[in-house]
C-alpha cells in the first residue's frame, strides 16, 4: 500500500509540473507579442483595416479598407 500511495504522489507531481507548463504556454500564446508575430507570419491584415458590411440581420462581410 506504501508503494500504491508513492506512486501516486509522484503521478500527482508530475501532473502539477505539467499543468505548470501548460499555464506558461497558454501565457505566451496570448501575448500581444506572439500574436503579432503570428499575423505578420501569417499575412493578416491589421484589425484596423478591416470594416464590417451589415447585408441583413444575421449577415456581415469583412472587408479591407
Amino acid at each position: 500500500m506504501g508503494q500504491e500511495i508513492n506512486e501516486r504522489e509522484q503521478k500527482l507531481e508530475e501532473l502539477k509540473e505539467g499543468n505548470k507548463s501548460l499555464k506558461i504556454k497558454v501565457a505566451q500564446l496570448r501575448s500581444g507579442y506572439y500574436l503579432e508575430n503570428e499575423r505578420n507570419r501569417l499575412n493578416l491584415v491589421s484589425p484596423d483595416q478591416v470594416s464590417f458590411i451589415e447585408i441583413g440581420k444575421k449577415d456581415s462581410v469583412a472587408m479591407l479598407d
